[in-house]
């Protein structure tokens, strides 16, 4: 169920409404239920390298660690390449 909720402005115009989305209870069960039942399977297969969006992790020490291999190279006037 698609809900529109109006914004300020000229209510004839669809663009002055936000929509949010109502789930279902049993949905949102199940959603909960396929999230937990994936989450560790999911977890095994990442690199604990990778922070973001993980529960109990932090993207500060990726950040830090970059930002000193960046300071790094502009000490040693050396070039940087980054990879995805």
């Amino acid at each position: 169920h698609i809900i529109k909720i109006p914004k300020k402005g000229d209510l004839s115009n669809c663009d002055n409404y936000r929509s949010i989305t109502l789930l279902p209870i049993p949905g949102k069960v199940f959603n909960r239920v396929l999230l937990n039942r994936m989450k560790d399977c999911v977890d095994a297969q990442l690199r604990d390298q990778q922070a973001g969006f993980r529960k109990d992790r932090s993207c500060t020490d990726q950040i830090a660690t970059l930002r000193i291999t960046v300071e790094q190279s502009i000490g040693w006037n050396s070039s940087l390449h980054q990879l995805d």
